[in-house]
């Protein structure tokens, strides 16, 4: 889910950002190094292609972005270039392609000045691209490409590469969807993935109803392919519906069902097993491995024939859900279990789930009944004999089940945790898991709470805060906002004088910096998956999976990672910023 937080950093970023201000394809402008607006989408990889910085960022607001003049050429002169969307789901970022005879990839990724270059591609649609070269969505040549939360749909090239071609290069491609994709011509390879060369790792992705005349529907591979916790599913070819070619593919953690003239067309190596087929074209013999087992997939309703159903159920992409009595469940590798599905949901090491979708889930722990209290009779100074005792109770009942932007519970992991429900006026100590509404305050200065919510799309989500004060709070769409608080600003100085202190720290000149503007007001460190988010005084945002540090300064916010990346939004000037692990940044007070 979308990434966003509070950020202020002691250090200059690396990263220029360029924000695309129209929806519009146009003809990229001379002389326009900024993208000043109104900048297409065109001139703001042109800009980044050109800069000179170690790593820039192309934001795509929600919207369709139609192409006109050709494909979209990657090529970043310098460093690392990310072009990341900005919507809840992939598909709120549409690249829609071209079609005609003329039509190339949608997207093109691959060196034009010598260097390889690195280019991430996140949280967006690339659809609708007819093209007569290899690649129907992205052709990438001479490359380093990582896609997340990437929906490759309802492309098609006229020989290879209906959704992806990989010429030469390394391609990464981790919780995304790929498909209804389709290599049309002779010899037809690759209707959603043709790796022709170079190497590629597939990790939490779905490759459904792809096609191709030749083989190799879903993928096709000539170079070096690993693919690991994925369903390859529905897919047609010629043959080798789900994965054909003329070198070994490593698999592990996967499922190959219902694919037209069988799912393999290729020899599989799987050391790690824990596999499963429904026919027997794969040859898996590894420990684990279920050959010629129904994957029991959920299926589209009415279809003439078995369909697998890609379907919204939660994350950043559409992912095919397994039914509760499929065989891949709790199946999987735990040697080879992936941290989280490919929705983000967390994947139990001992009850992995073979495929993309994680279904199986550790069971609640059970509540530790309260120490049962010694009755004591009135006037006596020593416990009465047992059977003076009242009978017990029993454990308190669990809480309800929390309830989209209503209700949370949280519960102590470790030290001290006191909450303040609204309309009441002080602190209590939190002493086991409970109910709270939103509004409530929680201070885990001293301690550690964890949070568990209603997700945007059923089940639940969770979150661990510590070493600060917060008010928690839920909205519609299921994003759970941990807003700083307490703290005291009493001390800081006046707007006018905040600037020097601020100019100080960064040049690591503490004594001319104000005490107050040297240290951290308030701060609160967040270890979260699904859609959750900080909150400070000049900064806010949301984090899938990552853990990090926001710091309220008197002059700045401040956002620190530690694990993953973070997507940081400056409240200030609506600017937003990635940050990888091992970085911060400082947003400033106005």
């Amino acid at each position: 889910m979308l990434i966003a937080v509070l950020a202020v950093g002691a250090a200059p970023a690396l990263a220029k950002t360029y924000v695309v201000s129209t929806t519009a394809d146009t003809e990229p402008a001379a002389g326009n190094p900024t993208c000043a607006a109104p900048c297409s989408l065109r001139q703001a990889i042109q800009d980044a292609n050109e800069a000179g910085q170690a790593e820039n960022v192309v934001e795509l607001e929600p919207g369709v972005y139609a192409l006109v003049y050709g494909s979209l050429t990657l090529d970043p002169r310098a460093g690392v270039e990310d072009v990341v969307g900005l919507g809840s789901t992939a598909g709120e970022v549409e690249i829609k392609g071209q079609t005609g005879v003329n039509a190339s990839s949608a997207l093109s990724v691959g060196s034009l000045a010598g260097a390889v270059p690195e280019v991430g591609i996140s949280k967006l649609e690339i659809t609708e691209s007819a093209s007569r070269v290899p690649g129907g969505g992205i052709d990438v040549h001479d490359a380093d490409v990582a896609l997340a939360d990437v929906a490759v749909e309802d492309d098609s090239a006229q020989e290879e590469g209906g959704g992806i071609e990989l010429g030469e290069g390394k391609l990464s491609v981790v919780d995304s969807v790929i498909a209804h994709d389709a290599a049309e011509g002779t010899p037809g390879t690759g209707g959603g993935i043709d790796v022709k060369g170079g190497a590629a790792v597939l990790d939490d992705d779905t490759i459904a109803d792809d096609t191709s005349l030749g083989a190799g529907g879903g993928v096709y591979d000539l170079g070096k392919l690993r693919v690991s916790g994925a369903t390859i599913a529905g897919d047609e070819a010629g043959v080798g519906g789900g994965i054909a070619g003329r070198t070994s593919v490593e698999l592990v953690n996967t499922i190959l069902a219902l694919n037209g003239n069988k799912d393999c067309s290729i020899e599989i190596v799987d050391p790690l097993g824990h596999n499963l087929a429904d026919d027997g074209s794969c040859k898996l013999e590894q420990a684990g491995d279920k050959p010629e087992s129904k994957a029991e997939l959920k299926l589209a309703e009415g279809a003439p024939k078995p369909t697998p159903l890609l379907a919204d159920n939660g994350g950043f992409t559409e992912t095919i859900a397994l039914q509760s009595d499929s065989p891949a469940l709790a199946a999987g590798s735990e040697a080879a279990c992936l941290p989280t599905d490919q929705r983000g949901v967390a994947r139990p090491a001992k009850l992995c789930d073979i495929g993309a979708y994680q279904l199986s889930k550790e069971p609640e722990p059970e509540p530790k009944p309260e120490p049962k209290p010694e009755y004591q009779a009135p006037g006596s100074s020593n416990p009465g004999p047992s059977d003076t005792q009242p009978p017990s109770t029993g454990p308190p009942p669990p809480p309800p089940a929390p309830v989209l932007a209503q209700t949370g519970n949280v519960g102590p992991v470790s030290g001290t945790v006191l909450v303040k429900p609204p309309g009441t006026h002080s602190f209590v100590a939190l002493t086991s898991l409970r109910s709270v509404p939103f509004g409530t305050i929680v201070d885990a200065a001293h301690g550690r709470v964890v949070v568990t919510t209603a997700g945007p799309h059923g089940g639940t989500q969770t979150g661990e805060f510590f070493d600060g004060e917060f008010v928690l709070t839920q909205k519609r769409d299921g994003d759970v906002q941990a807003a700083l608080a307490g703290g005291d600003f009493a001390d800081c100085p006046a707007v006018g004088r905040r600037g020097h202190g601020a100019l100080a720290r960064r040049r690591g000149h503490g004594a001319l910096a104000a005490g107050s503007a040297k240290h951290p007001v308030r701060k609160l460190w967040s270890d979260a998956h699904g859609s959750f988010s900080t909150k400070g005084n000049y900064a806010a945002g949301a984090v899938q999976g990552t853990e990090w540090l926001t710091e309220d300064f008197c002059d700045g916010t401040l956002v620190r990672v530690t694990r993953d990346k973070v997507l940081v939004t400056d409240l200030v000037n609506h600017r937003h910023f990635l940050v990888r692990a091992g970085h911060s940044r400082f947003v400033k007070a106005p």
